[in-house]
């Protein structure tokens, strides 16, 4: 079993919202003090000689300050004079720009007030000599010039370096990325920063094919940072680039770095993620560039996180030999990919979004069925219950962080089974759009979604009725309302292999090999798991393998795990009596939820064996 992890909110957040001040540096006596003005300011035409009169002849000359000022043209005005604390000829060589001449829209006014946040002269003034800050602005450059403005505020040296440095020459969504991981590793991890920095392979300047790298030292920093000379070290490294054209999305930069072998399927795998995770979310893919890095660089012991700069994922994924982890490769990369979409909302909602997500891909893809992944929660009962908890990120898998995967999870599968595929994909674009407030001037803004938004997104009766969309969240958030079983299936257990001419005479479960039956056992007594009997007699012509299927329920209804194991039938044993024992359950880093389970022993869709039992505190 695995936690296909996309780490906690925090972890997304390092990659851009460090945090931004306005506040200006006391000036020198000559320079003029910006002050805050109003919209009714402007109607009159000495409101900017009053403030900066070397500034006035040029901004009133402006077009669109003449013809009636909105707020987002105020906005620019004001850190114009801002700039003009830190440097005049600046702020002048900005206004003469021809994108500033012929109108000021929200992208625009962006770049500027991130500009302005900038304190070094020296530094501000290389970045607006750029040829992408000079020939227009886009969204991308405007978000790589904030990254910029948080770098400079913490190293200005070193940020006039990284502005005269090759990749910031043009401006690709990996650029932003990398920019992102020196402008966090500055200011929360400064040592690490001055490793970086200090690197030979970083002093001659980062080029292109360096930003794949550069990208994921935030994040290794954070987890594993003697990797950062392992990584920046020529030779070391493999880096593998593509790069695909989505629907919505345009092209999209795909990389993926190694510190040792992999597979090729590696790169198809994460193809195919950003391709069906858009389809799913039916909305455009909110980055760029997806790097994913194959190291253990990932947080605590989790298969992989998502630090928003890249996607980190254990290297023994990065495999294609028919293995657990290798078939489990593919959920874990479409999970960490959704977490793009899926941050800063409440914990549960973005964990559990990200596994649905990871579930409905894996469904298009191997038409598996869209079931929970992930053992049942031993700490809480309830979403409610695990919100008073307050677990975090650093608890770690085996914690009740876990929780957040388990019961947002539930929630949301028992969503997708209601209500049916269609109206789910609605309903979670629904939540989706709602998460992230668009702005006039179309800069998202995280609003954090909770219980209350999934209800109304999913389409909960405003009148307080007992819809099917309120029972479902009712029954995770508060278990005001009862668990949905009907899945589990009638009938009794029918002992005869279909596969071959024998029968089950025997099955039981046992607290250790070759132990005694045992119907109720405490979690604490579990250990490395149960063990499962399973004695039978058989009849074939010749050896034969036999398929079998074990598969997990807990009391709420839904299956948490299952396996795939065989025998070989062969002809010599014919009509003796013979026994097997298997290690069943999930494994012992993991906490078994106290409550009652079930376990079924499938061979070819027939359920053979069917058992009970109680996990008591």
């Amino acid at each position: 079993r695995f936690f296909p992890a996309g780490g906690a909110v925090e972890h997304w957040l390092a990659s851009s919202p460090l945090p931004v001040t306005l506040a200006v540096q006391d000036p020198p006596p000559e320079a003029p003090v910006a002050v805050p003005f109003s919209l009714p300011e402007f109607t009159n035409g000495r409101w900017l000689e009053q403030r900066d009169p070397q500034l006035a002849s040029s901004i009133n000359g402006l077009a669109w300050t003449r013809d009636g000022v909105d707020e987002t043209e105020a906005g620019a005005v004001q850190d114009l004079l801002y700039i003009a604390v830190t440097s005049r000829p600046v702020a002048a060589a900005i206004v003469s720009l021809g994108w500033v001449k012929d109108g000021m829209i929200g992208v625009e006014a962006g770049a500027i007030s991130w500009l302005s946040n900038v304190k070094s002269a020296q530094v501000l003034s290389s970045v607006v000599g750029l040829s992408w800050i000079q020939d227009g602005i886009t969204g991308l450059e405007a978000r790589v010039a904030e990254q910029i403005s948080y770098l400079s505020n913490s190293d200005a040296e070193q940020a006039l370096r990284v502005v005269g440095m090759q990749f910031l020459e043009s401006v690709e969504p990996p650029d932003l990325s990398a920019a992102s991981a020196l402008a966090s590793l500055s200011a929360f991890r400064p040592e690490a920063f001055m490793t970086v920095m200090s690197h030979p392979t970083v002093q001659v300047g980062i080029t292109d094919e360096l930003v794949p790298i550069v990208a994921t030292l935030d994040g290794v920093a954070r987890t594993k940072p003697q990797l950062i000379d392992v990584l920046l070290e020529p030779g070391n490294i493999s880096l593998e680039r593509r790069t695909v054209t989505l629907p919505l999305s345009g092209d999209v930069a795909l990389s993926i770095v190694r510190t040792g072998p992999g597979s090729a399927r590696s790169m198809d795998l994460l193809e195919y993620s950003v391709r069906e995770v858009e389809a799913l979310m039916d909305m455009p893919l909110p980055t760029g560039y997806v790097g994913m890095l194959f190291e253990g660089a990932v947080w605590g012991d989790f298969a992989g996180t998502n630090f928003g700069t890249h996607v980190a994922v254990l290297p023994e994924y990065d495999v294609d030999d028919g293995s657990p982890k290798a078939q489990s490769a593919a959920r874990i990369i479409a999970h960490e990919v959704a977490h793009y979409y899926w941050n800063g909302n409440s914990t549960w909602v973005d964990e559990g979004a990200a596994e649905i997500v990871a579930s409905v891909s894996e469904h298009a893809r191997r038409g598996q069925p869209v079931e929970v992944t992930n053992p049942p929660c031993a700490y809480a009962r309830t979403i409610l219950g695990l919100e008073s908890l307050g677990a975090s990120s650093e608890d770690g898998a085996d914690s009740a962080y876990g929780c957040n995967y388990s019961l947002g999870e539930r929630l949301f599968v028992d969503l997708f089974r209601s209500l049916g595929e269609e109206a789910f994909r609605r309903g979670l674009r629904d939540l989706y759009l709602v998460s992230l407030a668009r702005a006039e001037n179309e800069a998202q803004v995280r609003t954090g979604v909770g219980i209350d938004e999934v209800r109304a997104a999913f389409g909960g009766d405003e009148d307080g009725g007992d819809s099917t969309v309120d029972a479902v969240a009712a029954r995770w958030y508060d278990g005001t309302e009862p668990y949905d079983t009907s899945a589990l299936g009638a009938g009794r257990s029918n002992p005869l292999l279909r596969t071959i001419d024998g029968r089950i005479h025997l099955a039981y479960l046992a607290g250790t090999h070759e132990g005694a039956p045992v119907s109720t056992i405490s979690a604490g007594a579990i250990g490395d798991g149960l063990w499962l009997l399973l004695r039978w007699t058989y009849t074939v012509g010749s050896a034969k393998e036999v398929p079998l299927e074990i598969v997990h329920y807990y009391e709420d209804g839904f299956e948490f795990g299952r396996r795939s194991v065989s025998f070989t039938a062969d002809a010599r044993h014919n009509d003796s009596l013979w026994s097997w024992w298997l290690p069943v359950g999930h494994s012992s880093d993991v906490r078994w939820a106290p409550g009652r389970y079930r376990l079924h022993v499938y061979n070819e869709g027939r359920r053979l064996v069917e058992l009970e039992y109680v996990v008591t505190r």
